[in-house]
């Protein structure tokens, strides 16, 4: 799998220095093969749980632990982690990163409560990354919404970013949608 991320992070790089949109799964030869057996690959990854969640403390000022931000990692067989940028940008290019994206969310969320219902302060959250695609498609804010409810948290609980990576096409879309999740979610 490690090479099939080289062959596509390659030819990503080429697509974006010649600003040429790309599909990878219906790419001809061997790309396209390549893009197709590992969408195949991390879809099974993803269904087998061999997707990690790595948490980074994150701390105020006073150095208090105050949350912590999700942090999604993939060891590969040989036991080596691979590049967390390398795997984004190949569950992108393959349409995974919505699936990934949805488990993220969830495992944060649910691992929030846990931290709470333990003892963790009322106020402790958990940081999510989150990309522009996330934020305008229709589903987002009620999904996100019923993760708060079914894990007894409320939105201070979570710390919803847009990823650097992903530059926001529809901005108003994307307000429109955190703005509909902050007042869903007032009491």
């Amino acid at each position: 799998a490690h090479e099939k991320l080289t062959m596509l992070q390659d030819i990503l790089k080429d697509c974006e220095k010649n600003r040429e949109p790309v599909e990878f799964l219906t790419l001809p030869g061997d790309p396209g093969k390549t893009a197709r057996t590992l969408s195949a690959e991390l879809a099974e990854y993803i269904e087998h749980g061999e997707f990690l969640i790595y948490y980074q403390p994150r701390y105020n000022s006073d150095h208090k632990l105050i949350g912590a931000e999700a942090l999604l990692r993939w060891i590969k067989p040989n036991g080596n982690p691979e590049n967390p940028e390398r795997v984004v940008a190949a569950l992108e290019a393959i349409n995974q990163m919505e699936a990934v994206g949805h488990w993220i969310l969830e495992e944060a969320i649910k691992q929030c409560s846990e931290w709470i219902s333990k003892g963790a302060p009322k106020d402790f959250y958990v940081h999510v990354n989150a990309t522009a695609d996330d934020l305008i498609t229709e589903d987002y804010v009620p999904r996100l919404i019923g993760l708060l409810k079914k894990y007894n948290l409320k939105p201070q609980n979570i710390l919803v970013e847009l990823t650097e990576t992903s530059l926001m096409q529809n901005m108003a879309l994307c307000r429109d949608n955190l703005d509909t999740t902050f007042l869903n979610c007032l009491p």
